[in-house]
């Protein structure tokens, strides 16, 4: 009676528990970002990056997943009107959802929402002069945590029947919660 009842309970852990490598994907693509921050004491700066993304998922089923991703950018940017220059590296931690949404066969729709957690580093600032020369340096701040969500979607193309490969197009907007860093990307990826 014993060995029946432990033999229930593992095959029904086992089962309840199930974790199939062939649902994991793994995707990597590169993004052109927006970066727009501000310092307190001056007005928004936009920078241009490009971002390099790789992620990893997990499909419940056909139409949900769960995602996880890491992206790096890493641009500099000046200010004319303020004559200053500064340096900014960035890196982000995703963990969100997609629901998928058949557009035709080969076509599938995924948008996200997805919890953001970052670290931003910027540089000293640069002040230059009228004449060109450097007139300033304000140390700033090194290393900035920053939260937020993020909102999108991929756009996802099957050339191959029964492939595992996709190509996407995607867009995302990330949002901060009180943080001075917020972002615009679109980009193209590779799905596997």
């Amino acid at each position: 009676m014993l060995r029946i009842l432990v033999a229930l309970t593992v095959s029904g852990m086992s089962s309840a528990f199930a974790f199939e490598f062939s649902k994991l994907e793994v995707s990597a693509g590169i993004h052109g970002a927006l970066l727009n921050f501000a310092h307190d004491e001056y007005a928004p700066t936009t920078a241009f990056a490009l971002s390099p993304i790789l992620s990893t998922s997990y499909r419940f089923n056909r139409s949900q997943k769960v995602i996880t991703s890491v992206s790096l950018a890493s641009s500099s940017s000046s200010n004319e009107e303020l004559r200053f220059y500064e340096s900014i590296f960035h890196v982000d931690v995703n963990l969100g959802y997609e629901h998928r949404v058949a557009l035709s066969r080969s076509f599938d729709f995924w948008p996200t929402v997805q919890l953001v957690s970052g670290y931003s580093s910027f540089s000293d600032r640069y002040y230059l002069a009228q004449d060109g020369y450097l007139d300033q340096v304000v140390e700033d701040e090194k290393g900035v945590l920053s939260t937020g969500v993020l909102l999108g979607g991929t756009v996802t193309f099957s050339p191959f029947i029964n492939s595992r490969i996709d190509f996407g197009l995607n867009g995302f907007y990330r949002l901060s919660f009180g943080s001075e860093l917020n972002t615009a990307a679109l980009g193209v990826l590779v799905n596997y």
